[in-house]
């Protein structure tokens, strides 16, 4: 994902403001749901009311289908590490820092491996060489790389409890797992990597290739339901639920339930437009060349696309995404609401992720364009947890809300 410089945008001046996922104002005076919700209710989360109404969600896992799985492919996907803004004598400087050998160095920037532009270096480093990097070397590589979406095609993130599974996974040897973890680095909750292909290709089996895929496209998601009591104010719901051209639709559903003996619950997919309905837990299916170029289908893309019928490929472009957040949307500096786009920034106002806002915590997000990447619920706390990475240790990443001025 290419990131977006605030650099003209009027906008900036609330970058001291607080925003705050609101609890309680204008929230709906309904009955609790009944526990349980769903028929094995365990595990069930209410959530924060408001004017969303009353809502429970239930963690899940889900993984990438077989048929997806083009082990194959990813292991033939060559490791190429994209260092933005870095020339060779800066990038030399910091990993001599970090303990690297002049002769690992040397190899790193050996004329064959290495590449330069204007924006920055590329290295393609040796199998065995990237095996070899010590812990904190990595660690430094991975920062710098997370910052640069030109790596997302290589980045996996997974949450630091899913080697315990992996482990525990017939068929995957120790000595995989032991390889996986040394060549991740570990920031907070989650394990980042950008060489899974080499991972792969140390492997002897095409069935242990298969299994550890499988097991690290599996991703953590919930199911989000909508609680609707008989007599529910439904006009209050719908004002919330209620967006774009689908608004008619939605509210008479909401009115249906309201009126209906006993009331019912809604799945919240059931309120979404017809895009984010077709790509909520589903992987990306690999695009066909006879339809024209590849689309890169990140977080960008999913949340400027929501609303739309048919989805654009010019959200691909960071200047026409900026003239279309300058001409199309206007800050909110409070209460955002179902559909704001939610855009993280960095100190130096790199928009570096987004996703769509949909009720108290909760976002609709694809956190890459990689084709283990799908498009799920998450909660922003994960997301903040995930995009730290692009920041130092001592500094916190900003959240802006952007509402679109004709829904």
């Amino acid at each position: 994902m290419k990131v977006v410089r605030l650099l003209i945008y009027p906008l900036l001046f609330i970058g001291t403001f607080s925003i705050g996922i609101f609890a309680g104002r204008n929230s709906i005076d309904l009955h609790r749901p009944p526990a349980p919700v769903y028929p094995a209710g365990e595990g069930t989360i209410a959530l924060k009311p408001g004017p969303w109404g009353n809502l429970t969600c239930l963690p899940i896992t889900i993984a990438a289908p077989t048929e997806l799985l083009n082990v194959r492919k990813t292991e033939e996907n060559p490791v190429r590490w994209f260092f933005k803004g870095f020339t060779v004598p800066r990038l030399d400087d910091l990993l001599k820092a970090t303990g690297l050998s002049a002769s690992q160095r040397s190899r790193l920037f050996a004329s064959d491996k290495l590449e330069t532009s204007p924006d920055g270096l590329t290295l393609t480093p040796d199998r065995d060489l990237v095996f070899a990097l010590p812990p904190e070397a990595i660690g430094k590589i991975y920062r710098i790389l997370a910052a640069a979406g030109e790596n997302d095609y290589l980045k996996e993130i997974f949450p630091a409890s899913k080697f315990e599974k992996i482990v525990k996974t017939a068929g995957i040897s120790d000595k995989t797992v032991l390889l996986l973890k040394r060549v991740s680095y570990q920031y907070g909750k989650y394990y980042f990597c950008y060489c899974l292909p080499y991972v792969l290709a140390s492997i002897p089996t095409y069935e242990e290739k298969h299994l550890l895929m499988k097991e690290i496209s599996r991703q953590n998601t919930m199911l989000v339901k909508l609680w609707i009591a008989p007599g529910s104010d439904f006009n209050s719901l719908a004002d919330y639920w209620c967006r774009a051209c689908w608004s008619t639709d939605v509210k008479a559903i909401l009115e249906s339930l309201a009126k209906t003996p006993g009331g019912g619950v809604l799945d919240v997919v059931e309120l979404l437009p017809p895009l984010p309905t077709a790509q909520l837990y589903m992987f990306p299916v690999p695009q066909n060349p006879l339809n024209g170029p590849s689309v890169r289908q990140d977080c960008m893309w999913t949340s400027f696309n929501f609303f739309r019928d048919t989805p654009s490929s010019k959200f691909n472009d960071a200047n026409y995404l900026l003239e279309c957040l300058k001409s199309d949307y206007y800050l909110v500096k409070s209460d955002p609401r179902y559909g704001d786009i939610v855009v993280f920034s960095t100190p130096d106002s790199r928009f570096i992720h987004s996703a769509v806002f949909i009720a108290d915590n909760i976002v609709f997000t694809k956190n890459s364009d990689n084709p283990l990447t799908p498009w799920t619920f998450s909660t922003i706390d994960d997301l903040l947890d995930i995009y730290s990475i692009n920041v130092l240790p001592e500094e916190k990443l900003t959240l802006y809300y952007f509402r679109n001025k004709y829904y």
